[in-house]
């Protein structure tokens, strides 16, 4: 396990996940453990004001953070296995789904 473990922690320090806001007012890139990466306005930015564009930005964020989240998981479950302690603590942790209420509202 120590080396899958190694290994799994090379690869989950290398995600970076990119996801745009529904709108494509910006787009976001995050990596493992939510860290910011960057953010890259879109074309729909262009006249939206400061507060339409942050909420974009967090949308995005929202899901680009998850994602990696999600991937972080996977990549430990292979290291580790899907029933143990650490991994029922990463499933834990994951950032709520910002697409959830969406699907729910179909």
């Amino acid at each position: 396990v120590g080396e899958r473990a190694r290994a799994a922690g090379e690869r989950i320090s290398a995600i970076a996940v990119s996801a745009a806001s529904r709108s494509r007012a910006a787009t976001v890139t995050a990596g493992s453990g939510g860290v910011l990466k960057s953010v890259t306005p879109g074309p729909a930015s262009s006249g939206l004001s400061a507060v339409q564009i942050c909420a974009a930005v967090m949308e995005a964020y929202a899901r680009a953070s998850r994602q990696a989240a999600q991937e972080a998981s996977e990549l430990m479950q292979e290291a580790t296995g899907r029933d143990t302690r650490a991994m029922q603590m990463m499933r834990d942790a994951l950032p709520p789904d910002p697409d959830a209420d969406q699907r729910t509202r179909r």
